[in-house]
């Protein structure tokens, strides 16, 4: 319903502690302020609109009641979406931007940014956004590489002269492919905060990385892909970020995530309870632990911002985004398969899926205490922003093609289907070491080195956490030497099970997602 008109390309609601604009049409000079009876003003006497005729500002008016009326089964399809998410995963505060030629077509937000003090989220919210922070450190790595400042294939160590001598191997672009070999079990909040020749040494007990033979998404190697920056830039990473990226792009809302700073506009985070069966404060991903792999905070604008650069141009050049676009590839040629994300690889800083005519790429990022997602679709040049302030949202990784299926035709989300089992020992021993994890007795023998640590680390999510039962084979993936294994298991939110064995028959990691869809 129509209140007030002036002047603007958009048009604003409000709604409570909701918030959204709609793009009305390109070149649209009204900003359209949804409140009351539109009919109602056209009844004051004294209403008048400098320049133009009664008769034809009504026409005009009704025209553009017209031009709005097939927007609203969008806005219901995305406000119904938005209600049974965030019922569903317990979310306090969402933000939802969708961007078409880098225009708003809706930008809306839901709940509150801080459950203590009732404070509404607004549409310039800011949030953290945790692992999309590695799209800007990839991008300033290839920024570097066209300065002359480094090269995608040099060694790591080169730039990290503190890393032990048996990580000579391991390349910068490995790094960024996430298939350099590295684990994240010896990467947690006493890395960063311990000084740093003590955070080397105590990856020196480490067994050496391999490049190369598998797909694991490593923090820890974005962490040092920050070093990287700073040691071939000359500048802090933060500074580089503000002075290459956030500056020249008009992204006045992105910040590193400091823990200690008043921020303005950002959102509190907050994890589900199970016991008490509600929200708890939690902790942030703040600058220092986040750093190159998860370290700021922005919001939607700011990220389409962000998103248009990397389409026009304005930072990367075509050779760079070519780079950027591309899977990493498997010793012997396998395109590497991210875990849990239902995609066709990982480039450089970004997930790659969609189909041959809406191509997609893609980041998520999640923590404690947030959840967020960045989609671009390349053919569509439509981008989907989601932002909020609830930790470990697993459907994440798919939400921003469910978006893209409301506004474009042709969107297909990820599907599996259960087929016959080539070879049912693999989960059979992935039962039997959930099994002897919860009795207390992990069985040694089917887990590798690298997974049993990370099974030591925290052994009652994966005891727990792993829902098992009725797990039925989907697919089998070559990896090189590895193999990965996709089982559905149903329930009232049906995951996907990926499993990896390693060349010697072991189970080398495990995860599990939720379903594209399985929230609503």
């Amino acid at each position: 319903m129509l209140s007030q008109l002036s002047h603007a390309g958009a048009r604003h609601y409000s709604l409570g502690v909701r918030e959204f604009r709609t793009e009305l049409a390109v070149g649209s000079p009204w900003k359209v302020n949804c409140a009351v009876n539109p009919f109602a003003l056209f009844n004051q006497k004294n209403f008048k609109v400098p320049g133009y005729n009664r008769t034809v500002f009504l026409r005009g008016v009704l025209g553009l009641i017209l031009l709005l009326a097939p927007l609203s089964a969008f806005s219901d399809k995305l406000d119904d979406w938005a209600k049974s998410q965030m019922a569903a995963n317990h979310i306090p505060g969402m933000v939802i931007g969708v961007y078409e030629a880098g225009r708003p077509k809706t930008v809306r937000a839901y709940g509150f940014a801080d459950l203590e003090q009732g404070v509404p989220v607004r549409d310039n919210t800011l949030f953290e956004i945790c692992s999309i922070t590695k799209q800007f450190t990839a991008a300033s790595i290839l920024m570097l590489a066209q300065d002359g400042k480094l090269g995608l294939d040099d060694p790591l160590i080169q730039y990290v002269p503190e890393l032990p001598r048996s990580w000579a191997d391991v390349t910068i672009r490995e790094v960024m492919q996430h298939v350099s070999g590295m684990r994240d079990n010896v990467y947690d909040e006493e890395f960063t905060r311990c000084p740093f020749a003590a955070a080397i040494l105590r990856l020196s007990s480490q067994t050496p990385p391999k490049p190369k033979q598998d797909w694991s998404y490593c923090n820890m190697g974005y962490w040092f892909l920050g070093k990287v920056i700073q040691n071939a830039s000359g500048l802090p990473y933060y500074s580089f970020l503000q002075q290459r990226i956030f500056e020249p792009l008009g992204m006045m809302s992105t910040h590193p995530n400091t823990q200690g700073a008043l921020v303005p506009g950002r959102a509190r985070g907050y994890a589900w309870d199970p016991v008490s069966k509600m929200n708890v404060n939690a902790s942030m991903l703040n600058d220092v632990l986040g750093f190159g792999h998860g370290g700021l905070v922005s919001n939607a604008d700011d990220l389409n911002r962000w998103s248009e650069a990397l389409k026009n141009g304005s930072l990367l050049n075509a050779g760079s985004r070519a780079q950027m676009l591309t899977p990493a590839l498997l010793e012997g040629g396998d395109t590497a398969y991210p875990e849990g994300m239902g995609s066709l690889g990982y480039g450089l800083g970004v997930f790659l899926g969609g189909s041959p005519a809406h191509r997609v790429e893609k980041h998520s990022g999640s923590w404690r205490d947030a959840s967020a997602q960045l989609t671009r679709f390349l053919d569509d040049d439509l981008t989907v922003v989601v932002l909020t302030n609830e930790g470990g949202w697993d459907e994440r990784p798919w939400i921003g093609e469910e978006i893209g299926s409301f506004f474009l035709s042709g969107i297909q989300l990820p599907e599996w289907k259960v087929a016959p089992d080539p070879d049912p020992t693999i989960l059979a021993h992935v039962m039997s070491l959930a099994e002897s994890v919860a009795r207390g007795e992990p069985d040694l023998s089917l887990a590798s080195a690298s997974f049993w640590l990370e099974l030591s680390n925290d052994p009652q999510a994966w005891s727990t956490g792993m829902k098992l039962r009725g797990a039925q084979f989907v697919q089998r993936i070559p990896q090189g030497k590895h193999t990965i294994w996709l089982y559905l298991v149903p329930g009232s939110t049906a995951q996907l099970l990926q499993v990896e064995e390693d060349s010697d028959g072991r189970i080398a990691a495990m995860s599990s997602s939720a379903m594209p869809g399985a929230g609503r």
